[in-house]
């Protein structure tokens, strides 16, 4: 029983450890429950450039077209900024993703987070979906809260792999 106590007050400290909050900087669409912002920081033993390389490489593996869901990208500074939409059969999420670079660490922040229900057989946009999914459903935001977590996790795992083709 003392292991298990031991173990559970240690989870922060093993886990990658993350903030939740609100976001301000957008109109949620719904009235009672504001956007979201989640960020992490990951000690990492990879130089800046490395860490900058291999975010540009999750960025091309992971979407069809990268070039259109880069906002802006500085490697003086170490910075990239992306749009992205994550889906499953319960909820799509959309995000807005930065990434800051230093030698030995990294800092993912997820922002302007929302999400919607897919509705099968029609492609309509963000907006048209905020619109038919006005509702909050706790069952749908419990499926965005983990899949925002899940991606924030896999981005930190994929950005701090050691690169294959080290020259």
């Amino acid at each position: 029983m003392k292991k298990l106590a031991l173990f559970l007050i240690l989870i922060p400290f093993i886990s990658f450890s993350q903030t939740f909050k609100s976001d301000d900087s957008i109109e949620s669409a719904y009235t009672d429950q504001p956007a979201h912002t989640l960020d992490t920081v990951v000690v990492s033993s990879l130089t800046k450039q490395q860490l900058y390389s291999n975010t540009l490489n999750y960025l091309t593996t992971s979407f069809k077209d990268s070039r259109s869901v880069i906002e802006m990208k500085d490697a003086d500074l170490g910075e990239v900024s992306f749009n992205g939409v994550m889906g499953s059969d319960i909820t799509n999420l959309y995000f807005k993703c930065k990434v800051y670079n230093k030698d030995n660490k990294f800092k993912i922040v997820l922002s302007a987070l929302e999400y919607d229900k897919p509705i099968p057989g029609l492609s309509l946009s963000k907006s048209q979906l905020r619109v038919a999914n006005k509702n909050f459903d706790p069952e749908q935001n419990k499926a965005a809260r983990r899949l925002a977590i899940s991606l924030i996790k896999d981005i930190a795992y994929r950005i701090n792999k050691k690169p294959e083709n080290d020259f």
